[in-house]
């Protein structure tokens, strides 16, 4: 569980480094500002700025759950809390019946 934890918290940096666009438009403003900067550099700014974006959408394409609102997000991930817990709870009962019992004895003395 901890693990799952330390890779949700690295997704989450590595999504708010991604979706962070105020850097890139506060040097895209002073070099257009400044006028020192050629306007190549600048253009290559904006690409790159562009390119940023274009990643961003494709990101957010693919992200499931997107779709739903933040009840229906609760809504879901109690159901599914829910369904994991009777399968665990399945998973016990079962793993102690006779016939799984009984085969697992069998392989071991094979």
């Amino acid at each position: 569980m901890c693990e799952s934890v330390t890779s949700i918290s690295a997704q989450i940096e590595v999504l708010s480094k991604e979706f962070d666009f105020l850097p890139s438009i506060i040097s895209i403003l002073s070099s257009a500002d400044k006028s020192k900067e050629s306007k190549d550099e600048i253009i290559k700014k904006v690409a790159s700025f562009k390119n940023k974006l274009i990643l961003c959408k494709e990101s957010l394409s693919v992200m499931n759950g997107l779709n739903y609102s933040p009840e229906e997000q609760d809504e879901l991930y109690k159901k599914n809390l829910n369904e994991l817990d009777s399968k665990r709870e399945a998973l016990e009962t079962f793993r102690y019946l006779d016939v799984i019992t009984n085969s697992q004895v069998k392989k071991e003395n094979v």
